[in-house]
């Protein structure tokens, strides 16, 4: 039986010509859709953010720009330091840590509510422009930021200096407006990339030389940059607040709304679905597609004319299991059947091999003995002949007698081997062997093992069978050498012929031997059926031809010792 060449299954070709490629289809469309979401989102939070800084920094431009211009108002009517004492008041809201007066050698010539924590007001003026109203910004002495509005006087001999802390500043304004957002940081930075004020405080620390957005916001500019850390993308968004820097940095994924969030879990929806769907396709193969292959190979060995019982049962759907019982059926069908025909072949074989010895005992008693009578006639006759051309005609007679009852003894040798009969099967195997060289057939034979005697039926089956395959030898494979060979062993007998001849390709089963004309190779294993022997016919074109009949034996049974 040639093997069964590897195919994909019915459960294999839906699952990746079908299941697969939807699965994928819809994982990309899904992860893809999640990535325009993502980008969307991403876009719509650098936005947002840009135009929150950008309000939040006009508000603290509009704040710092009123102080600014008390403390330039207050510079434009101060006629005398009781004057600017009692002008500040109306200002002194707006400077929480103090106002001063200041004249251009830096020594204070008032000041109202200065701060203890401010260094004095004398040294920072020092460092205040002539040219026009400046802010700086200075700690205290518990290192919070605070900044100082100051502004000439129009004959520049005087300065008024006003101090106001950042943080409620900054808190009362941009905080108002800025998102609330625990994972969102906030500073402002001045000129020189020092941080004046940071939400949380220590959210920016040191300087922010090299900081994304600082430069182009004390350049003047707003916008918003992304920037990567670790496993998350934050949105830098900048502004300029006069000649500082308003920061914001934030997570951009954690601004998403939750319920946006949801929409990225969407995909991994399609992972139980895909492993339902593998689940369903394990139960398809294991309750349709694997008994359906178990009952396709008892069907090919049913098919091959091996009708033994098909098992074991194959399970599976209901379908599936009325099509085994249909099958195993019809096997049982098939098995009587062959029984009933190997019956009447064994009983056209015996009423052959009947006739055949009947025939070989009427030509050995009829026959032989009249042809022996007449070369004994001839024999007799020889002496009384008148003349030569008598005496020729009576040796022709005589040597035409000896060569038919040479044939005929080789006729009633082939109808029934006497040997096989009285000196047992491998006497009469060698004969066989002989007569074959007798032919032109050189034939070697060799016997191995403890030779015993076999019953009846399976000599004479052993025999058939050995010579049909010399004779097929003879007229078919052209070969110039034959083995016969048998071995004798304590569980079986194994009769094997080959030859060197031109080989040929031997049918896939028993049923295609008369289909190919091969009615020897059919007859040959009808007899070892007969007898309950297995015969292979290993050939192959250009290699010749090998023939093995292997018979079990019977166990010897153990006789128990009578007393």
């Amino acid at each position: 039986m040639p093997a069964m060449k590897p195919r994909l299954g019915l459960m294999l070709q839906l699952f990746f010509f079908i299941v697969l490629p939807l699965a994928v289809l819809l994982l990309v469309v899904s992860f893809g859709s999640v990535l325009v979401h993502q980008g969307e989102m991403r876009r719509m939070v650098g936005e947002r953010d840009v135009l929150a800084v950008r309000a939040a920094a006009e508000a603290l431009r509009s704040e710092i720009g009123r102080r600014e211009d008390a403390v330039r108002a207050l510079a434009e009517r101060r006629d005398s330091p009781e004057t600017f004492l009692a002008e500040s008041t109306l200002a002194r809201n707006q400077f929480d840590r103090g106002l001063a007066l200041v004249d251009r050698f830096g020594h204070v010539l008032a000041q109202t509510q200065w701060s203890s924590l401010l260094p004095e007001p004398a040294p920072i003026s020092r460092s205040v422009s002539t040219a026009d109203l400046r802010l700086s910004a200075v700690s205290d002495a518990n290192g919070r930021p605070a900044a100082l509005a100051s502004a000439w006087t129009a004959d520049g001999e005087q300065a008024v200096i006003g101090a106001f802390a950042l943080d409620p500043l900054f808190e009362g304004t941009s905080r108002g407006i800025l998102p609330n957002n625990p994972f969102m940081r906030i500073a402002i930075v001045d000129e020189d990339r020092h941080v004046l004020y940071a939400a949380p405080a220590d959210a920016f620390e040191g300087s922010l030389q090299d900081h994304v957005g600082v430069s182009q916001a004390l350049a003047g500019q707003s916008g918003a940059v992304y920037v990567g850390t670790g496993s998350s993308e934050h949105v830098m968004s900048f502004a300029p607040v006069g000649g500082w820097a308003l920061l914001m940095e934030e997570p951009w994924q954690q601004v998403v709304s939750p319920l946006l969030n949801t929409s990225q879990v969407g995909p991994l929806v399609m992972a139980p679905l895909l492993l339902l769907m593998v689940v369903a396709l394990w139960f398809g193969a294991r309750q349709i597609i694997q008994p359906l292959q178990q009952l396709e190979a008892q069907a090919v060995k049913l098919a091959s004319g091996a009708v033994a019982p098909m098992t074991p049962v194959v399970g599976g759907i209901d379908e599936i299991r009325r099509l085994q019982n249909a099958l195993l059926a019809m096997a049982q069908q098939l098995q009587a059947a062959q029984a009933s025909l190997h019956h009447y072949i064994g009983a056209i074989t015996a009423a052959q091999e009947d006739e055949r010895l009947r025939l070989a005992r009427d030509l050995h008693d009829v026959t032989l003995q009249s042809l022996i009578a007449l070369k004994q006639r001839l024999q007799l006759a020889a002496p009384g002949a008148k003349d030569a051309a008598h005496q020729t005609a009576l040796d022709e007679m005589q040597q035409l007698a000896d060569a038919t009852i040479l044939d005929l003894r080789r006729t009633m040798r082939a109808l029934r081997p006497i040997y096989l009969d009285d000196l047992g099967l491998v006497p009469a195997l060698e004969m066989l062997a002989r007569e074959a060289e007798q032919l032109g057939l050189a034939v070697e034979f060799k016997c191995e093992g403890h030779i015993m005697r076999l019953g009846p039926t399976s000599e004479l089956a052993l025999y058939r069978i050995a010579q049909e395959a010399l004779n097929n030898v003879q007229r078919h494979a052209h070969a110039t050498l034959a083995n016969l060979a048998l071995h004798f062993s304590e569980e079986r007998v194994q009769l094997v012929i080959s030859d060197n001849g031109l080989g040929f390709t031997p049918p896939s089963n028993p049923g295609a031997f008369a289909a190919q004309g091969h009615f020897g190779l059919l007859g040959m294993r009808e007899r070892a059926d007969l007898i309950a022997a297995m015969l292979e016919i290993h050939s192959a074109p250009g290699r010749g031809t090998t023939v093995r009949v292997s018979l079990p034996l019977p166990a010897p049974s153990s006789s128990t010792p009578s007393d």
